[in-house]
């Protein structure tokens, strides 16, 4: 008898088998899908908002390797609880090692974000941005503005932490091979001219101011894109990209340079222009540079005490008051809840109309001693013109650009 049951039991196992493997081979319903992400409007801008999630991720001061380093403030190591993550005040320790950075920006490990996870879902957006039915022409023009801006945005935070960067145009499929992912480092010059084009085509689509603060402040205008395009071509004219001796022979493995080698004064042309055309859209929109008026109770101040007031409240001053203003994010301390102040775009004067060219030899002088990171350029002789152009030293972030008075 137990000869004659043993087959129909195999028989009836396998069938089960077989019946619990097509049972599981079922996507569950209502599983969110990118189809799903751009059936219609209202979830294509959650998608929108997801590109700019990256600008808060960089507001958080303890991930900003130009806060943390800067030896400004000296993070104990002892504390027996430990409310943040310490990798970027340890750098300043001689913690930071090539096997496993601190602040890891390009994998998005070690108290860092990966920005080509951004850079990703932007371009997802801009692969999509036609299955929304409901989503009128005007807006669908002014969400691919943004994302090409934020593109940009998120390629130049790159160049100014990592040099050549690679240039992330199109999302590689999932199944691409692992030649394919392999993408190069793009030569610094090829980089800046990508950022660049990025935001010729954005500026056009971009609103000039905010409209609709209540539910839109804080989205990206045509004064932030002329302010940030003016900041790279300034960046990728300044000593520190444009003909830095400390980067020669630099090369990949095919032989390409990466930094260029030889100085061109044609990259301050370009960054002057650049610089003059953000000035005169800023101010043909009312913005002006800060000045400090004192209150009725003041009767008399001197004029070095009134210059320190009106450059400490530029920067301090509340936002709706502040006529300087053009882009600004609340930079947030982690674990200890304090809001420090907001970095802002600071707009430059008509001094920069003066620029002529920089000296023959490509350095620029700052008032007081050479040009050091961090410090600024004085674009203008005339002590009246209070114009300066921020030198960030590689491997900073700066929640906003810095473009603004000295």
């Amino acid at each position: 008898m137990s000869v004659i049951y043993k087959y129909p039991c195999l028989v009836f196992v396998a069938l089960s088998i077989v019946a619990c493997e097509k049972y599981l081979d079922v996507t569950p319903a209502r599983v969110g899908t990118l189809d799903y992400a751009f059936r219609n409007r209202n979830e294509a801008e959650n998608y929108l908002f997801s590109c700019y999630a990256y600008l808060q991720r960089s507001s958080n001061s303890i991930t900003n390797p130009g806060f943390t380093t800067s030896s400004e403030i000296i993070y104990p190591n002892n504390l027996s609880n430990r409310p943040i993550d310490e990798t970027g005040f340890n750098l300043i320790r001689g913690s930071q090692n090539v096997g496993s950075p601190g602040l890891n920006a390009w994998d998005g490990e070690n108290g860092s974000y990966s920005l080509f996870r951004s850079i990703r879902i932007c371009n997802t957006m801009l692969e999509n941005i036609d299955k929304p039915v409901d989503l009128s022409p005007s807006e669908k023009l002014q969400w691919i503005a943004e994302v090409k801006f934020l593109k940009a945005y998120y390629h130049y935070s790159l160049f100014r932490m990592y040099g050549p960067v690679p240039l992330i145009k199109k999302n590689l499929p999932i199944s691409s091979s692992e030649d394919e992912v392999k993408v190069k480092r793009a030569p610094v010059d090829s980089v800046v001219n990508y950022v660049v084009q990025l935001l010729d085509e954005a500026i056009p689509g971009l609103p000039t101011t905010i409209q609709n603060p209540v539910k839109e402040l804080g989205r990206i205008t045509k004064l932030i894109a002329l302010s940030v395009k003016a900041e790279v071509l300034v960046t990728a004219a300044s000593p520190l990209y444009n003909g830095n001796p400390d980067y020669t022979g630099l090369w990949d493995k095919d032989g390409v340079e990466l930094f260029p080698s030889s100085f061109d004064v044609q990259k301050w042309q370009k960054a002057a222009d650049a610089c003059k055309d953000a000035i005169m859209a800023c101010e043909s929109e009312g913005l002006r540079l800060y000045k400090f008026i004192p209150p009725a109770n003041i009767s008399h101040l001197t004029d070095s005490l009134e210059r320190v007031l009106t450059l400490q409240n530029a920067v301090t001053e509340k936002w709706e008051l502040n006529p300087e203003l053009i882009w600004a994010l609340n930079p947030v301390f982690e674990g200890v809840r304090a809001i420090a102040a907001g970095t802002l775009v600071r707009l430059a004067v008509k001094g920069i109309a003066l620029v002529t060219g920089p000296p023959s030899n490509g350095a620029v002088q700052r008032r007081k001693g050479p040009v050091r990171h961090g410090q600024c350029l004085v674009l203008s002789s005339d002590s009246e013109q209070r114009v300066r152009i921020e030198v960030v030293q590689p491997g900073s972030r700066r929640a906003t650009p810095a473009i603004g008075v000295s």
